[in-house]
């Protein structure tokens, strides 16, 4: 839980929020009172700072998972319901914070994708995902205005590789192939 003014001083926090989600422990040149404690925590706080604005628009609790900045370098991912008040004026007075750590379920989504869209064999996309980066990557195009190539590669004669030496040995040759189309695609 955090209790932060309106241009983002941290006023009041509990400890697991500090030590258990966010992993920070104060050194001497971080002190939570002096800096903008949405832009010391998340990855994107400008995303964090759109939903105090959206919250204190609507009048209600916004909330959204955000990847949090660490002590550690490493990455954790919060739940955050974000919530503002308001003075007798109607200026926003206090944004509150409520923060649950989903980076295990975060972490378990992505496995999870990954195994829809990716190869096990080979680590290099499927059909499924190859289908969902052509459409990403198209729309992309669409929206800036550029060109997309798309380059199609057989691999002629893979059937008698498997029918004379073996679906071990097929599997070699596409772990191979994988190998080195990735050693030599320049990825954007």
């Amino acid at each position: 839980i955090m209790v932060l003014q309106s241009c983002g001083r941290l006023i009041n926090s509990n400890p697991i929020l500090l030590q258990k989600i966010v992993g920070i422990h104060f050194d001497g040149k971080y002190t939570p009172d002096s800096e903008d404690f949405i832009s010391a925590i998340f990855v994107q706080p400008e995303v964090a700072w759109a939903m105090v604005s959206e919250a204190s628009a609507r009048g209600r609790a916004v909330a959204a998972d955000l990847q949090l900045k660490t002590a550690d370098g490493g990455s954790r991912w919060a739940h955050c319901i974000l919530s503002v008040s308001h003075d007798q004026l109607g200026k926003m007075e206090i944004i509150e914070g409520v923060l649950y750590d989903v980076t295990a379920r975060r972490e378990q989504e992505e496995n999870a994708r990954q195994r829809a869209e990716m190869d096990a064999l080979t680590g290099i996309h499927n059909r499924h995902g190859s289908e969902i980066f052509i459409d990403r990557s198209l729309r992309h195009a669409g929206d800036d205005n550029v060109l997309v190539g798309i380059l199609l590669i057989d691999r002629d004669g893979f059937k008698a590789v498997n029918d004379t030496l073996g679906h071990a040995a097929g599997a070699a040759v596409l772990v191979e192939v994988a190998a080195r189309l990735r050693d030599r695609i320049r990825r954007s």
